[in-house]
């Protein structure tokens, strides 16, 4: 081929200037198109802890100053001196109002989202039945701001959040789907057996003590009359069991399962009216005497539907509020963007975070020069309020316990994937610091 023909896939001068060109305009105008519509990460302002886009004016914003009242006041409810950075469990204790000042935003962040809103009225008579119910007097309500150091706008926070919070789970439980009558009908065959069945069972007399000579004269005396007048009598003066003693020996809905061999056969064998004994149970001697059979009896789906249906409907609910929260969570984490020395489990960026500030330095080395007893992971991790658990004094809730997941089915041993959302581990509790 000649050089003519060598030179015909190859663009001319021209050509070439106009790709250069035309590359130089679509650099251009992405960075136009990221700067409009916001792919830039955004960075927190000066002063600024954090911040959460898409919210109006400042609302978005966590201060650092609003980090270390928090902190603050985590101290304040077991004393001693908030740690400063670089000191020991600064990094923990303020991981921890992150979480907690992230969280209040992102509920408050939602509520306006789903068109929730709490009235001052609303605020005032939850504020009046904190007080009452945990404040006798405006003295103890005084002294408990003092202590924990919070001022009058955050009291207000405070009480607006438990409000909203509660709302919030309102609105999303009334979303729940109403159970079906084949759901209903398949929750009572599952738990027809354990839960809707009462096994058969006695009703008794018993006179117990340790003395055998009293308890020969208590069967000599009901044997002659064994009235429940004179049962009565007899238990007040001979027996020692005092769950009974008082009520004529009366022990009502005794189960075979749950007495010792040695009573078994002498109760459920006995005739009723038949006064039985003395029987010895390792160091008690007992008269016993059967009042009442009552037959084993299992309630109909008829008797036990309302029942049924409300544990389905409260599970149907806390399905749709775990994942409602796990959507709350997954969305306002995308929208959170944390400044550096305030990188924690709720932000965005916490890819930023290379190492634990607490961490021995030896915890990030390949031959560290002195042996490191123990290290811990990289970055603290979250701990989501459970539903319902967040107060006014507790605003962070009560975390998911630790659990274990559950087994694998054998046929998928080895193959089974681990659950979308792993249960969050608690931490063990920290000393407290002196600030010393």
């Amino acid at each position: 081929m000649g050089a003519k023909g060598r030179q015909s896939n190859r663009p001319s001068g021209r050509g070439r200037l106009a790709l250069i060109l035309f590359g130089g305009l679509f650099v251009a105008l992405f960075i136009i198109f990221a700067a409009t519509v916001g792919i830039t990460t955004p960075t927190p302002s000066a002063g600024n802890a954090a911040v959460v886009t898409g919210l109006p004016g400042d609302m978005g914003n966590i201060s650092e100053e609003e980090v270390e009242r928090t902190i603050a006041q985590q101290v304040a409810e077991t004393g001693g001196k908030p740690p400063k950075p670089g000191e020991k469990f600064y990094y923990r204790r303020m991981s921890v109002a992150m979480n907690e000042l992230t969280n209040a935003l992102w509920i408050e962040a939602e509520s306006e989202d789903m068109g929730i809103t709490v009235t001052d009225k609303q605020i005032e008579d939850e504020l009046e039945k904190i007080k009452k119910q945990s404040f006798p007097t405006e003295a103890a309500w005084k002294a408990f701001l003092k202590k924990s150091h919070l001022t009058p706008e955050e009291v207000q926070r405070r009480v607006k959040l438990q409000v909203l919070n509660t709302q919030v789970q309102e609105q999303v439980k009334a979303e729940a789907p109403i159970p079906t009558e084949e759901e209903l009908e398949e929750a009572y065959e599952a738990e027809k057996a354990e839960r809707f069945s009462t096994k058969e069972s006695r009703d008794v007399r018993v006179i117990a003590n340790e003395n055998k000579s009293e308890v020969d004269a208590a069967l000599s005396e009901l044997e002659k009359d064994h009235s429940p007048a004179n049962w009565k009598k007899v238990a007040q003066k001979y027996s020692t069991d005092e769950g009974t003693n008082n009520k004529g020996g009366l022990q009502p809905g005794v189960q075979e399962e749950f007495l010792p061999e040695s009573l078994k056969g002498p109760i459920f064998a006995a005739a009723t009216g038949e006064v039985v004994g003395p029987l010895k149970v390792e160091n008690t001697y007992l008269i016993v005497e059967v009042v009442k059979l009552n037959p084993e009896k299992t309630k109909s789906f008829a008797e036990a539907k309302a029942e049924v249906s409300a544990t389905l409907t409260e599970k149907k609910q806390e399905e749709v509020l775990a994942a409602f929260f796990r959507n709350l969570n997954s969305k306002w984490k995308d929208r959170t963007h944390c400044a550096r020395g305030f990188i924690v489990e709720p932000c965005a960026n916490t890819a930023e975070l290379t190492r634990n500030p607490e961490a021995s330095p030896g915890c990030y080395e390949a031959h560290p020069k002195e042996p490191v007893t123990g290290c811990p992971a990289p970055v603290l991790m979250n701990k989501p309020a459970l539903p319902g658990t967040i107060s006014f004094a507790k605003p962070g809730g009560e975390p998911f316990v630790q659990r274990s997941l559950p087994p694998a089915p054998e046929e998928e041993e080895g193959a089974a994937e681990a659950p979308a959302e792993a249960p969050v581990p608690e931490e063990a509790p920290e000393p407290e610091s002196s600030g010393k």
